[in-house]
């Protein structure tokens, strides 16, 4: 699946590992790290409610890297799985 110009696998919000960061400039910092480091990494954005930004780590796994993200009931990990 295609969203944004990144490639997600059909089950995102199951298939990924998230990590909290207490601020945006926590956010952007990882990212430059990342960036600098050689990783291929999307640059931060607001997405659903939170700034963060997504990367594919060896092995194949996708990360996000983030600020807190509101929760809201209507969210398929609220149990509204289709």
């Amino acid at each position: 699946m295609r969203v944004e110009g990144f490639y997600y696998p059909r089950q995102f919000d199951i298939l990924h590992i998230g990590f909290i960061q207490k601020s945006r400039e926590d956010v952007d910092a990882l990212y430059k790290r990342l960036s600098t480091d050689g990783w291929e990494v999307q640059a931060p954005r607001d997405t659903h409610g939170a700034w963060c930004f997504y990367f594919k780590a060896k092995g194949g796994y996708f990360i996000e890297v983030t600020t807190l993200t509101p929760v809201r009931p209507t969210e398929a990990y609220q149990g509204n799985l289709q």
